[in-house]
């Protein structure tokens, strides 16, 4: 594995745990628009990349839509219906 795909993916798991105590999307049954709508939410927040004022919560944010993309593609992968 790439050290820098390792990197992130660390990062990425290290996100998610902050928020284990909300039981997860493959427990808490999030829809798939729920978690798209999450995820333009989490872009939105990542657009201070555009207003050049990236800094260490820009990686943080960065992950974050990398977890929701996630979660989506799980879903969709384990064909949990809607």
């Amino acid at each position: 594995m790439r050290a820098q795909v390792e990197w992130f993916a660390e990062l990425m798991e290290k996100q998610l745990s902050k928020n284990d105590y909300k039981g997860g999307w493959e427990v808490s049954n999030c829809s798939l628009e729920y978690l798209y709508l999450r995820l333009m939410e989490e872009l939105g927040e990542l657009a201070s990349i555009r207003a050049g004022s990236a800094n260490g919560d820009t990686v943080k944010e960065a992950a974050d839509v990398a977890n929701f993309a996630m979660m989506i593609a799980d879903r969709v992968a384990h064909a949990v219906p809607d």
